[in-house]
């Protein structure tokens, strides 16, 4: 649902030239304005949403904060949520933190954060480790009467790397070419 976030309206006089184009005399011309209307707030088309963010660079052996949000933005619906942080051998981070959890029962407009620490092994750029979030709160449509498999497995929570989120935003920027991962981080040596 979108909503208008209203407009700036801006009253402005410009500089009179003289007549060699290059400097002004101090002297205004008449008032002019200009209306500039602000994009429409909508909220998220997910009602569940993870945040992940992760600093770049990061110094060898020196711990960084993987910090992930949960936040529940139904309005009326709680969520009933399980995390997991999978490393694998071959991953460039010893971790300290939970690594399989269930969070305390998110009521609408309700957010929890998950803070690991990752300590990095190998420098250049590290594969972040993988985090899958289910929210185990079935959704019901009509009068059906949920399964024993709705109950039990779930549906997936989609993961947003701000850091990267925010760089596929900036014009120019190529395809980042993650493959459905989190991306990487850039580790150096001190």
């Amino acid at each position: 649902m979108a909503g208008v976030s209203g407009s700036r309206h801006l009253r402005w006089r410009q500089m009179e030239l003289h007549e060699d184009k290059r400097s002004s005399d101090g002297t205004f011309g008449s008032q002019s304005s200009t209306t500039i209307s602000l994009p429409a707030l909508q909220r998220p088309d997910e009602d569940l949403v993870a945040l992940l963010s992760i600093p770049s660079p990061a110094i060898l052996h020196v711990p960084i904060p993987l910090t992930l949000t949960i936040r529940n933005y139904h309005q009326s619906r709680s969520a009933n949520v399980v995390v997991h942080l999978e490393l694998e051998p071959s991953d460039g981070f010893i971790v300290s933190g939970l690594r399989s959890g269930r969070l305390p029962i998110l009521m609408p407009g309700d957010e929890e954060k998950f803070i690991w620490k990752l300590i990095p092994i190998e420098c250049g750029h590290v594969k972040i480790p993988q985090v899958k979030i289910i929210n185990k709160r079935p959704i019901f449509t009509g009068g059906t009467e949920p399964t024993a498999e709705m109950i039990t497995k779930g549906e997936m929570v989609e993961i947003v790397n701000v850091r990267l989120d925010l760089l596929a935003q900036m014009p120019g920027q190529p395809d980042l070419g993650l493959g459905g991962g989190l991306g990487t981080v850039l580790v150096l040596t001190k």
